[in-house]
C-alpha cells in the first residue's frame, strides 16, 4: 500500500455499543427477530443498532438491560457516549429521513392527479410521431 492511500476507519461509540448488544443477545440465545418481538420494535431497528447505524436510545437500553440481564451495561454505555457523537447520530438519522421524503416528493410531483402513469405535457410529441406526421403531409401535398 502506498503512503497516504490507506484510510483510517474510526470506530464510533455507537458501533461499540452495537457490538455489545449483539454479544449480549447471542449469549441470551435470541435472534434479532425474537429480540425485536419481545421489545415491540422492528427487526431492522435491532440490526441497525447492532451495526452502529442507529443510536441506542436510553429507554430502549434500559429495557434491553432488563431483558438480557446485562446489569445496566447498555444504559451506562449510552449515558457515556460523548455529546458530539450523540448529535452526529441524530443528524445522520434526520438526513436519511429527509432524503427519503425529498425523493418521495420529487416522484409525487411528476404524477398527474388520479393516475400513476406519467403523461406528457401539452404540445409535446414524440420524435416518432413527428417524423410520421411529416411523411403524411409530404405525400398528401
Amino acid at each position: 500500500m502506498q503512503p497516504g492511500t490507506h484510510s483510517i476507519r474510526r470506530v464510533t461509540s455507537w458501533q461499540l455499543i452495537g457490538a455489545q448488544l449483539r454479544h449480549f443477545r447471542k449469549l441470551a440465545g435470541l435472534t434479532q427477530a425474537a429480540l425485536a418481538t419481545q421489545l415491540g420494535v422492528g427487526e431492522d431497528t435491532i440490526a441497525s443498532i447492532e451495526q452502529g447505524r442507529r443510536a441506542l436510545q436510553l429507554d430502549l437500553a434500559v429495557q434491553l438491560d432488563e431483558l438480557l440481564d446485562t446489569k445496566g451495561a447498555l444504559k451506562v454505555a449510552v449515558e457515556r457516549v460523548p455529546k458530539k457523537e450523540r448529535y452526529q447520530a441524530l443528524v445522520k438519522d434526520f438526513v436519511q429521513y429527509e432524503q427519503g421524503a425529498v425523493s418521495l416528493f420529487s416522484y409525487q410531483s411528476q404524477l398527474t392527479r388520479g393516475s400513476s402513469r406519467l403523461r406528457p405535457t401539452r404540445g409535446w410529441s414524440s420524435p416518432a410521431t413527428t417524423r410520421h406526421s411529416k411523411r403524411r403531409r409530404s405525400r398528401s401535398g
